[in-house]
């Protein structure tokens, strides 16, 4: 079975969200592929096919599927008749605001929760989120003044429901806090120094503590080591990068705090699933889109 790891972009410049306005498909995503954001699937007309690697289920005319994060994937169309759907696909932890921790480790957590839904037209659970989908996508479609306020405003709504309804895992459940508290000022530092040399040494003193205790307290409230959690907030910078400027790939591994262009090429990828050659020209269509 051939997976790929799906490319997300944001197609709207102030809020990080990919939507998808009803259209009519005939050849849909190919292959089994996955993505860390969540994907919200609504069919206005037609039918469709979902598979995962343990089930499989049809959605008919005003069906709505939620599909979870890096949860693997494919949707089939039926040749002879036209699908008409939408949907939408976001990081939760982009939008749920808590003080305890920063952007970055909302979205370093893996999202947690159910696989996947099925809301059948006509129940209750559906119509909420049809009601907020169908607006998304009118939202996005007509672009009018402030819409992407409106669009934010739904997507919290959305995530109410999920949340309430356990197809999300609240994050004060899957997070040590007070692990977090231990590592805070290493945390603060590496998210305003994430460009400089950083070693070891330097940040567990920034900690007061020894090397062999910092890696432990690090390991227990971020479930991965100091080396992996810079690398990934010197991507979620070069992502930027990436989609804003022509700068070459190899001045933004540089510009980021990566030591080398194979080193940045090697954790991009670990990260995303692609190159970061392969980011750009994606991310660059779907802006053009």
């Amino acid at each position: 079975m051939k997976i790929e790891e799906e490319i997300v972009i944001s197609n709207i410049g102030n809020i990080p969200i990919t939507v998808c306005s009803p259209c009519v498909f005939r050849v849909d995503y190919p292959y089994y592929h996955l993505h860390k954001e969540i994907e919200l699937l609504y069919v206005e007309r037609g039918m469709l096919k979902c598979e995962l690697t343990d089930c499989s289920f049809d959605l008919h005319s005003g069906d709505i599927a939620f599909i979870g994060s890096r949860v693997i994937h494919i949707t089939l169309l039926d040749e002879q008749e036209d699908c008409v759907r939408g949907y939408i696909q976001f990081c939760p932890g982009d939008y749920v605001a808590n003080k305890d921790i920063s952007r970055f480790l909302r979205r370093f957590f893996a999202s947690e929760g159910k696989n996947y839904g099925i809301f059948r037209n006509g129940s209750r659970e559906c119509e909420y989120l049809k009601r907020e989908i169908i607006n998304i996508l009118d939202e996005y479609k007509k672009r009018e003044l402030s819409y992407d306020i409106y669009i934010r405003g739904s997507v919290l709504n959305i995530l109410g429901f999920l949340y309430r309804y356990g197809y999300l895992a609240e994050t004060h459940e899957s997070v040590d806090f007070k692990a977090i508290q231990k590592i805070d000022k290493a945390l603060s530092f590496i998210e305003e120094n994430y460009a400089s040399d950083i070693t070891l040494d330097e940040i567990s003193k920034i900690s007061g503590v020894s090397k062999n205790y910092f890696c432990r307290m690090f390991k227990e409230a971020t479930k991965s080591n100091f080396i992996e959690y810079l690398n990934f907030i010197r991507v979620c910078h070069a992502e930027k990068l990436l989609r804003d400027t022509e700068n070459r790939i190899v001045d933004i591994a540089y510009e980021v705090g990566f030591s080398s262009n194979t080193y940045f090429n090697r954790a991009f990828h670990k990260i995303n699933g692609c190159s970061p050659l392969k980011y750009r020209k994606y991310a660059r269509n779907r802006m053009d889109e």
